[in-house]
């Protein structure tokens, strides 16, 4: 399914987009190359170690460590050399730094449940993968259904109330996730699952979008870098979170830490939880946005107040 998607995407972005050119062009920081490169690898690899249930977490908590290591030297790096890699400098703007920053929190803790949820339907309901793989498609059908009003909602109540609320919203959705049982009756299931995909959705898009409000297109090429480098890390990171919050759960309930320790409902409740707060958490670093945040995009003026 995904190849058909990305080659109709790949069609649509030759059509559609315009090819656009720096004004020149940058000699390539090596030394920024293999420094990120090696900070992303372990950092990576570190985390899709703690996404299996046998792992040894201490093996990838030690990957992760040397990751943030190296990504420290390679931050110095590029603080001093004339033309990084990654240009940290786009941070000094409150919208492209809020998105980065905040944003990476809400996409940890959101992204932990596509990594929980399939779990807690076989190992705590007892379902069949088959039988989760269903249930989970309640969130595509809620990611999907949200894409058609994303425009008209951030056009009605702005950027800054969107981010605020709906990461509030989400929060409170993967901590409902979590109170979920084999005894809760399957359309209120299925409609907790649609809601967190709406607000999914919903976030992610704001997000996206909100990034560049204030990017001039001379540096739209290095903002671009760094807000695809971060959301593919807080992907990984939000998957290590969910193992890591699972295990931790589990391992006050008296089970060992290591590869080897039986999961309970109740440790995916508590995992959850914990995703769940740390979403909510991320609402403080949005209320910082100042209130006509996009507005020039569009945030906050109602169809048709622009062409009056």
């Amino acid at each position: 399914m995904n190849v058909p998607f990305g080659i109709a995407a790949l069609a649509a972005v030759m059509t559609v987009v315009r090819n656009e050119h720096g004004a020149s062009k940058r000699p390539l920081d090596l030394v920024g190359f293999f420094l990120s490169g090696a900070a992303l690898t372990s950092l990576l690899y570190g985390t899709e170690i703690a996404s299996h249930m046998e792992a040894n977490i201490k093996v990838a908590l030690g990957f992760v460590a040397l990751g943030v290591v190296l990504g420290w030297f390679a931050w110095r790096h590029m603080q001093r050399t004339e033309h990084p890699l990654l240009d940290f400098s786009n941070l000094k703007i409150p919208t492209y730094s809020v998105t980065v920053i905040t944003g990476s929190l809400t996409r940890i803790g959101i992204d932990s449940v596509p990594y929980l949820m399939p779990l807690m339907f076989q190992i705590g309901f007892g379902l069949t993968a088959f039988q989760s793989g269903l249930l989970l498609l309640a969130t595509a059908l809620g990611n999907l259904g949200m894409k058609a009003f994303t425009t008209r909602i951030l056009q009605r109540f702005g950027f800054r109330r969107v981010a605020v609320n709906n990461a509030a919203i989400a929060g409170c959705l993967i901590i409902a996730c979590g109170l979920l049982t084999p005894g809760t009756p399957l359309p209120m299931t299925l409609a907790v699952i649609f809601c967190y995909g709406l607000s999914r959705s919903m976030q992610f898009s704001t997000l996206a979008t909100l990034a560049y409000a204030d990017i001039s297109d001379a540096r739209k090429s290095s903002a671009s870098t760094l807000w695809s480098v971060a959301q593919q890390m807080t992907i990984g990171m939000g998957i290590a979170f969910g193992a890591l919050a699972l295990r931790i759960a589990a391992y006050v309930r008296g089970e060992s830490i290591d590869a080897g320790a039986h999961f309970t409902l109740g440790d995916f409740q508590w995992a959850f939880a914990l995703a769940g707060v740390v979403t909510l958490i991320s609402v403080l670093g949005y209320r910082g946005l100042a209130r006509d945040a996009g507005s020039n995009i569009g945030g906050g003026v109602r169809p048709g107040a622009a062409r009056r």
